[in-house]
């Protein structure tokens, strides 16, 4: 048990390292819970721990930099947390087999995201941006409520084209909504009971000494670098989700 939780606590480490420099830390962190035992919706929802604890301190960070968004962050919070009670619902209901699987494929078409960043440009085009945002936002709210790992990737692909904001601008609305909605979903699953608040803790602390650690070395590492192995380690854990669901039964 102790060697588990150190382990969690190195995963959690290595994740907040990856959130500070290329982001996306919670597609290692959610598996990484299924490969040490955890059932999936218990996994799911302790990894939900660790992502609030983060987004708090993000905001926080963001704003004692003078980065600050929150008048816009109030509409897509509400249809976010909306959205996420759907989410939610399909998280408790889903079997573990079917959700591997479609965390599995999650996880490579973020790595594909990462890779190509696609521009969204056809959002640009839309004249009445506030019903479409709300919309969006709903939808990722159902994601987020779901499985969560990933959304900040596609939050900072849609946030700059809705919202007409740069990419740091944008990471503070794409935080301030994350805290919001798995603040929300959160308090859903702690009280269905789903949350192993052991490992949630030590997912924590290892998130936040990673990000902290991630936050001095984000240059040395480089953001390129950081991008390609945390590619590479969703595509393995992607084929490795897949065999123990559909192929190791």
């Amino acid at each position: 048990m102790l060697i588990e939780l150190l382990l969690i606590v190195a995963v959690g480490f290595f994740a907040g390292l990856v959130n500070a420099i290329a982001g996306g830390g919670s597609l290692l962190t959610l598996p990484a819970l299924i490969f040490l035992g955890l059932p999936s919706v218990e996994a799911n929802a302790t990894n939900r721990l660790a992502v609030l604890v983060q987004s708090f301190f993000s905001v926080l960070s963001l704003k004692n930099s003078g980065i600050s968004e929150f008048r816009l962050s109030i509409l897509p919070s509400i249809f976010a947390v909306l959205g996420s009670v759907v989410g939610f619902w399909i998280a408790i209901h889903i079997s573990s087999q079917w959700f591997n699987l479609t965390l599995s494929i999650v996880m490579l078409l973020i790595a594909f995201l990462m890779i190509y960043k696609p521009k969204a440009e056809f959002i640009a085009k839309v004249k009445h941006k506030n019903p479409v945002a709300a919309v969006v936002f709903f939808l990722l709210g159902i994601y987020g409520g779901f499985i969560q790992a990933g959304i900040g990737v596609i939050m900072l692909i849609l946030i700059p084209v809705l919202f007409g904001l740069n990419l740091v601008h944008s990471n503070f609305i794409k935080v301030f909504v994350n805290f919001v909605f798995t603040l929300f979903v959160l308090i859903l699953f702690a009280y269905g009971g789903y949350i192993n608040w052991e490992s949630g803790i030590m997912l924590s602390v290892g998130m936040a000494f990673g990000g902290w650690f991630g936050s001095k070395w984000s240059v040395r590492l480089g953001h390129l670098g950081i991008q390609r192995v945390l590619v590479a380690v969703l595509v393995i854990m992607s084929a490795r989700l897949f065999w123990i669901s559909f192929i190791a039964v």
